[in-house]
């Protein structure tokens, strides 16, 4: 069994991942937006929405979300607190680029639709690729390949 500390940096550390994943998320679809011009890298107003993203993914993340509460990795309770997380940062990024527009992003909806889609496929598959890597792990571990009857 992990130590405390061990299960409290751990889920820090997905944390990281997810505002990771958000940020790459935000730069490729802008980056199909402008048909992969460059000139969304150019814009200093998405640093903001960048800032935006990551703050509220930590913070929705650590009262709603699985950074909360320690769950089994890849267990259906980690899914569906990943997705009502993204889901709802999505949601608001949405709003305040319609909305207000504090952070001046351009206005449109399917960039930040694609955005929400492209981060949570990026958080369930760095979860899915490190699961993969642990099980292999541990499966060499124990001596190689388990004998199975086969009928």
């Amino acid at each position: 069994m992990p130590s405390h500390r061990y299960v409290v940096m751990s889920r820090w550390a997905w944390a990281l991942v997810d505002s990771f994943a958000w940020v790459v998320a935000i730069i490729a679809a802008d980056l199909l937006r402008f048909d992969f011009q460059g000139q969304a890298l150019a814009r200093i107003h998405n640093v903001w929405l960048y800032v935006a993203a990551v703050a509220l993914q930590v913070v929705l993340g650590a009262t709603i979300g699985p950074y909360a509460v320690g769950h089994v990795r890849g267990s259906f309770e980690e899914t569906q607190a990943l997705i009502k997380t993204t889901g709802l940062t999505g949601l608001v990024l949405t709003w305040e680029v319609l909305g207000p527009n504090l952070t001046r992003a351009p206005r449109n909806v399917p960039n930040m639709a694609l955005a929400m889609a492209l981060a949570m496929l990026m958080m369930f598959s760095a979860r899915s690729v490190i699961r993969s890597w642990r099980t292999h792990q541990s499966a060499g571990a124990k001596g190689g390949a388990e004998r199975a009857i086969i009928f």
